[in-house]
């Protein structure tokens, strides 16, 4: 918990042990409150040491509790009993003669006695005490915990995407290497869709980026390919609903349909290239289907889907589903995001 939030819990504790027991006894009792038994001098030492035990059991809990050593427990016990009587005992016994004439005790009461009936006192407020630190320092293990799930979350979502962007550069170039080398007159258009898909990678770092600019990117991504291969490709793209308030992982749509172009059959056949996304109700849903070609057309298997599902299950824990069907004429991918607005 925070500062301000301990300093409140500590202080209601000990208005508590100050006044309220006292409040309760006259109201259940149906007793007039007398506001001068309740504010008096012993009430003032009753609030020293109070707060000196409880503000003395944080700070020797919060040292040695997180290690956890036994004879460093057992002393701090100790030493909390030990110096809430002498404390209790110099400023009710010793100081409270001189300032008031009597002190707190009947006159004449031994130290061994003093002892014995502070033992009780004692074991209170040290046991509130350590209850108070324990749940500070729960609160504390949870945060903590929480921050660093937070941050392993983002650092592997960070590799995840360093892993894509490596991969899909070194096959973008390949084929920008291919059109070079047969001296395509498409060359410079490759390089030109190459540009913009290198400028989404270079300047994109957010975690989350409009669904729009992903599928720009895919469209980039489709005509480089199709450059590439330099035969029409047989495509059925379609987009629906209102892409602008959504917003999705970056590199997220890209994988599937590099998938398609790596593994698929796109010319020459009855099924087109089928790419759907629809948006509905804040919910995104996307299709990849292709016939399928020969598997594993080059010897680079890759990290796409593998990565995609990781950066799913991190992203979208329990609000998701990606569906793979599968058979020797076709491929298809589909893939629901719940609840997308921005």
């Amino acid at each position: 918990m925070t500062k301000n939030q301990r300093i409140v819990l500590y202080s209601i504790c000990i208005l508590l042990f100050l006044f309220g027991f006292d409040l309760l006894n006259s109201l259940n009792s149906g007793k007039p409150i007398v506001w001068t038994r309740i504010f008096n001098y012993f009430i003032l030492t009753q609030l020293l040491y109070i707060s000196a035990i409880f503000w003395l059991s944080y700070m020797l809990w919060n040292n040695v509790w997180p290690r956890r050593k036994w004879y460093k427990i057992v002393g701090v016990i100790l030493f909390l009993f030990t110096f809430f009587i002498s404390f209790r005992y110099v400023i009710e016994e010793v100081i409270s003669p001189l300032v008031l004439g009597h002190g707190n005790y009947f006159e004449g009461v031994s130290f061994q006695y003093y002892v014995s009936d502070n033992l009780y006192y004692a074991s209170i407020y040290i046991v509130v005490g350590f209850l108070l630190f324990l749940l500070d320092y729960q609160i504390r293990l949870q945060k903590e915990k929480a921050e660093l799930e937070i941050t392993t979350k983002n650092a592997e979502l960070d590799f995840l995407k360093l892993q894509v962007s490596p991969h899909f550069l070194f096959n973008a170039l390949n084929s920008i290497y291919g059109l070079a080398y047969k001296k395509s007159d498409h060359t410079h258009e490759a390089i030109l869709q190459l540009s913009n898909l290198m400028r989404y990678m270079l300047y994109e770092k957010n975690q989350m980026v409009s669904l729009d600019k992903e599928w720009e990117m895919l469209e980039d991504f489709i005509a480089l390919q199709a450059i590439r291969l330099n035969l029409p490709l047989q495509l059925d793209i379609q987009k629906n609903g209102d892409t602008s308030p959504i917003m999705v992982p970056p590199y997220l749509l890209i994988t599937f349909v590099e998938n398609a172009f790596k593994h698929g059959k796109l010319t020459g056949t009855a099924m087109p290239f089928k790419i759907l996304l629809e948006v509905k109700n804040n919910n995104v849903h996307f299709i990849s289907e292709n016939s399928n070609g020969k598997i594993n057309k080059d010897e680079q298997k890759g990290i796409g889907l593998d990565n995609i599902k990781k950066r799913l299950e991190l992203l979208y824990p329990n609000r998701h589903t990606l569906k793979i069907d599968q058979s020797e004429a076709f491929y298809k991918i589909d893939l629901t995001l719940q609840g997308n607005e921005n």
